[in-house]
């Protein structure tokens, strides 16, 4: 972590604590009190948690200037929605939460919890400034709390949670790679439905209203044919078929028992193709799927993002007014896809409920990289970048004319 560059506060402030301490002389609202003092029997060091915390992010780029690290705490009560409480320098913390937890007075319900969360700011060589960028969180709940005067205990006996879908231990017994890539498999994607599948293609651009048709006559079972490839090779070598029905678990069955006999040891790639039956015709869709994630970029790029999300608007004129619809699908690995849909190779940006977004077909993505974004949109292809955006033929319908515009943002 050498090539960032440290600005933030290091040296704590000084407190007021008198009344603060919980179990002792807390002059507050007790289920603060009960919060706090779980937050600090933790025996967690809150001084070197961010800091632990940013060492993970080893993929920033250089030149990258931490202007602050910082904790922030929400309160839990039995709505569903947490609420806001402060924010506090890592050197500060907990003693300046437990200074403004025993002057709070503002209570909305009971306080069941207290949600911290570790962060960071940041400002990137390109300029972005990200002045919240969310490292860890954990929720501390006391097990029990105050209602008017009268302690109530909630702590119930720990139960033994199933294993995680989401990591390839322990949901996976066999060796972590496999376990990613049968996880990389998975998710997202229900090869039992149809409607989940990708029916949209390059070769086969459709309207909304012509996939629902698609989806609805769709009969017959869908077969799936797994492949796997060694590493650095395409997946070809053809592993077993099952029925979609029957994926992942017969996947996972077979996976485990060759991977506990050694015979997957350098499988870093898997092919999923699935045959179905539409309106009597064949359809076969697939997915690739590699490990080490060669095909996407990492979370930080090593060179400044030059765009990360891609607007789509539609902008319409009829008479003299005007206006405008539009919709965001973010570059995936970055911050915007957290808040945006992603753009995928080879799957449309629809403009579905878009104003006149029925008489334009919907951009395919083929391929993307730092610089610009190359989609199909109808019979051509295009390429825009941050300078240089698409602009279609106006179109007109009720007295309207629309044009649609497709360009790349850095936000």
């Amino acid at each position: 972590m050498e090539k960032i560059i440290r600005e933030y506060r290091t040296t704590p402030a000084s407190f007021d604590l008198t009344g603060a301490h919980p179990g002792v002389d807390w002059k507050g609202n007790k289920n603060m009190e009960l919060c706090l003092q779980t937050v600090m029997e933790s025996d967690i060091d809150w001084l070197a948690l961010p800091e632990e915390e940013l060492a993970k992010l080893v993929k920033l780029p250089e030149g990258t200037r931490v202007t602050r690290l910082f904790y922030k705490a929400f309160l839990s009560t039995y709505n569903p929605y947490l609420e806001e409480f402060g924010d506090y320098d890592h050197c500060d913390f907990p003693d300046a939460m437990a200074r403004q937890m025993a002057d709070y007075e503002n209570m909305h319900g009971v306080i069941s919890g207290v949600f911290i969360q570790v962060c960071a700011a940041f400002i990137y060589p390109n300029g972005y400034e990200d002045e919240c960028y969310v490292m860890a969180g954990k929720t501390f709940r006391p097990g029990r709390h105050y209602v008017n005067d009268k302690l109530i205990i909630t702590d119930k006996p720990k139960q033994e949670r199933g294993p995680s879908p989401r990591k390839g231990k322990p949901y996976y017994e066999g060796s972590p790679n496999i376990g990613k890539l049968l996880n990389k498999a998975i998710h997202n994607q229900d090869w039992k439905n149809p409607y989940s599948l990708p029916l949209q293609n390059p070769d086969w651009p459709l309207r909304p209203n012509e996939l629902t048709t698609l989806y609805d006559i769709a009969v017959g079972d869908i077969t799936l044919t797994i492949f796997l490839g060694q590493r650095g090779k395409p997946p070809v070598e053809k592993y077993m078929v099952i029925d979609s029905k029957a994926f992942p678990k017969k996947l996972k069955e077979k996976l485990l028992a060759d991977d506990l006999e050694g015979k997957l040891n350098d499988i870093a790639s898997m092919k999923i193709v699935a045959d179905m039956t539409i309106d009597g015709e064949p359809l076969r869709m697939e997915r690739i799927h590699v490990l080490p994630n060669e095909d996407e970029e990492a979370w930080y790029p090593p060179v400044p993002l030059k765009w990360n999300t891609c607007n789509l608007s539609i902008h319409w004129r009829a008479d003299h007014y005007t206006n405008s619809d539009n919709r965001i699908y973010a570059r995936p690995c970055t911050e915007a896809s957290k808040e945006h849909p992603n753009i995928v190779k080879g799957k449309p940006m629809v403009l579905r409920n878009l104003t006149g977004g029925e008489l334009f077909p919907d951009p395919i993505v083929l391929d993307y990289n730092n610089d610009g974004l190359t989609f199909q949109y109808g019979k051509c292809q295009y390429t825009i970048t941050p300078d240089e955006p698409f602009l279609s033929d106006e179109k007109g319908m009720n007295y309207t004319s629309f044009v649609l515009s497709i360009y790349l943002k850095l936000i």
